[in-house]
């Protein structure tokens, strides 16, 4: 028993059969059997093709029982709804201007050109893993905090732009194979201990050097050259 409106349908299998007829046509129930393109094809239909009508979201598949508006060889004929699916673990909703969303054993994909979430007060993601990929990302952000037990990034090329940069950190540690810095202004050290070790050439320029010490200085090399 389907009841549609004002309809009734009493189908005791599914097989096909009139629901009502009208002077344009009439509803009936089928299968579809095949399908080419946006057309469909479906059992002991009077007409040779059909569509799916604007109203019925879900997009049919093979095997599945839909409710037909027939109207007649002459005219186009249309798939009104998805009655029994052939296939419960996948579904499609096919909305107006080419979007779908598709379901495939628990799994949800939304399709479209383009797709924009907008949230008056919030948006929030929860998952145990988010999986991100694109050929390109911008993010404008007023106010950014994060908060990660590790973080590890792989770069090519990396540029910043920053105005004022604070860090803290309890221990650092770099490993750079060529290192060149230029500070324009002051470039201030205040250290507990200070060591540097270089297995080359160490080289110190400057117009003018001044070296002071509390305690004593010490200056020791095979050779030394002053003057």
């Amino acid at each position: 028993l389907f009841k549609i409106g004002s309809i009734i349908m009493v189908v005791p299998t599914l097989q096909k059969r009139s629901i009502t007829q009208t002077t344009e046509g009439s509803l009936r129930v089928s299968t579809v059997t095949g399908r080419a393109d946006d057309w469909f094809f479906t059992q002991g239909m009077s007409a040779i093709r059909l569509k799916r009508a604007v109203s019925c979201l879900i997009e049919p598949q093979l095997g599945d029982t839909v409710l037909i508006f027939d109207a007649g060889l002459d005219n186009i004929s249309f798939i009104t709804a998805v009655l029994v699916s052939s296939a419960e673990s996948t579904s499609k909703v096919c909305l107006p201007g080419g979007a779908s969303i598709e379901t495939i054993e628990q799994q949800l994909t939304i399709n479209a050109e383009n797709i924009a979430l907008k949230g008056n007060a919030s948006v929030s993601l929860h998952s145990v893993h988010i999986d991100v990929n694109a050929n390109a990302a911008t993010l404008n952000v007023s106010h950014l905090q994060s908060w990660s037990e590790s973080i590890e990034t792989h770069a090519m090329r990396a540029t910043f732009t920053i105005k004022t940069l604070t860090t803290r950190v309890n221990q650092a540690i770099s490993r750079i194979r060529n290192s060149w810095r230029k500070v324009a202004e002051l470039d201030e050290t205040q250290a507990g201990r200070v060591s540097v070790v270089v297995e080359g050439h160490h080289q110190l320029k400057a117009e003018h050097v001044t070296t002071q010490a509390q305690g004593f200085v010490r200056i020791d090399g095979k050779k030394i050259d002053l003057g």
